[in-house]
């Protein structure tokens, strides 16, 4: 694996394991399963398939760059009534919308399950944001919002250079971490694009970054793109 991709850690004490987690290995399997439910022909491959986690991502996303471009594919676990979808967009373009209830617990599963879809990319980009806060390379925060990516040994020079690559010790998890680990072990090209926000909310100025990255894997123009005015970051156990 390439010096500048990162490692994954696993932990090293069981003080984050609740009683919980020892009943479920002791009741045995605890795999989640996902049904993958295509409404046309599963496409033999793909130029790009972008893949987007976290509720902010995808709500700029469906405000601005959906449009009229319905879903194709469905994948719903069995212990959610949401769905993960699938987007056909112009120029050979798959989006991949994640369902807000695959958390960390759930991602490997969800990876393994779609893992023949990856295989048919030709490039993947997956996108996750969080607080600048977590960033923890000392870096002061350039602007209010700015990108920071990580690369497989795939991808060409242009694709790792044209964003600052995301230093260590930072660690990313979740899909968008997955989905590269995948695209690492398999040998295929893939970006993570990790969007850090100064505050809790996206506008149009702060969605900079995402519009700047869209344009550059859409390759169309973004004269149409409808910029919502405020969309917020969940904070989770950030206390600002």
């Amino acid at each position: 694996m390439a010096d500048f991709f990162g490692e994954v850690v696993h932990p090293n004490s069981r003080a984050f394991w609740t009683e919980d987690d020892d009943e479920s290995e002791e009741a045995g399997d605890t795999t989640v399963s996902f049904t993958i439910d295509w409404t046309e022909t599963c496409p033999e491959k793909m130029k790009t398939l972008i893949i987007a986690e976290t509720p902010l991502i995808k709500d700029f996303i469906e405000q601005s760059v959906i449009q009229d471009h319905k879903s194709i594919c469905s994948i719903t676990s069995q212990n959610s009534k949401e769905s993960s979808r699938i987007h056909r967009l112009p120029n050979d373009v798959f989006l991949c919308l994640i369902d807000s209830h695959i958390n960390l617990t759930i991602a490997g599963d969800f990876i393994e399950a779609i893992s023949p879809i990856l295989s048919k990319s030709e490039n993947t980009i997956a996108i996750t944001c969080n607080h600048v806060s977590q960033l923890k390379c000392g870096e002061k925060a350039p602007e209010l919002s700015f990108i920071r990516s990580l690369s497989t040994r795939g991808v060409t020079e242009k694709q790792r250079n044209f964003f600052p690559v995301l230093s260590q010790p930072n660690i990313v998890a979740g899909v968008a971490a997955g989905v590269i680990s995948h695209a690492e072990v398999m040998n295929l090209p893939g970006t993570l694009a990790v969007l850090y926000l100064d505050g809790f909310e996206l506008d149009s100025q702060s969605a900079q970054p995402l519009i700047k990255l869209f344009k550059e894997l859409l390759s169309y123009d973004l004269k149409d793109f409808n910029v919502p005015s405020s969309l917020f970051l969940e904070k989770g156990n950030l206390y600002m």
